[in-house]
Formats: structure tokens, C-alpha cells, sequence
């Protein structure tokens, strides 16, 4: 088995219905005629508990990002009048990011 350096989080639901639509499980059943194993792998799929992950927002995206135009300022963590001036990447991101609304 490969050595996995790093988490990848996945929608549980979309992979059970990958699972079931795939060639593979199909050609399976028909060569066994037993779904006992594919079951046992979808139960396998659902009793994984879930990561504890939340969606990251990209500077780019951020409600308290100025942009190219103003320098690439975030507003959250510049203090204008202490002369306090944070630029950040479009492609940076912290905890405190908030979606720009559309």
C-alpha cells in the first residue's frame, strides 16, 4: 500500500454514488452474481468518521482583502492609522478569511 503523506478530503456521497455507477462493481456483480462484498465495501465507506475541516477562503476571495488596486491590503490585519500596512498574495488565506459577497 502507497505511503499517504497527506490528508485528502473527499464528499463521502459522491463517492458511494461513484462506487455504485462504476464499470468495475457493475462487471463484478454480473461475473459473481453476490453484492455481499461491494456492500461490505459501501458500509466500510459510510461508518469512516467524518474530517473535522472547514472551507478555506483565499485572500483573492475575501471580503477583507483591497486587491491589486489598493495594494493587495488586507484590511483585517493593516492598522492605516498606526502606519501598519499587511499585503498578502492572491492565493494566501488565514483562519479569519470571510467570502466576498456576490
Amino acid at each position: 500500500m502507497a505511503d499517504i503523506k497527506t490528508d485528502e478530503h473527499i464528499s463521502r456521497a459522491a463517492l458511494l454514488k461513484r462506487i455504485e455507477a462504476s464499470p468495475l462493481v457493475k462487471n463484478f456483480l454480473m461475473l459473481r452474481g453476490s453484492q455481499t462484498l461491494i456492500n461490505g465495501i459501501l458500509n466500510l465507506i459510510k461508518i469512516q468518521p467524518a474530517a473535522d475541516v472547514s472551507e478555506v477562503i483565499k485572500c483573492k476571495d475575501c471580503k477583507n482583502w483591497g486587491g491589486v488596486t489598493f495594494g493587495n491590503v488586507c484590511s483585517r490585519w493593516s492598522a492605516p492609522l498606526a502606519g501598519m500596512k499587511n499585503c498578502t498574495k492572491p492565493d494566501d488565506f488565514c483562519s479569519y478569511g470571510e467570502r466576498k459577497d456576490t
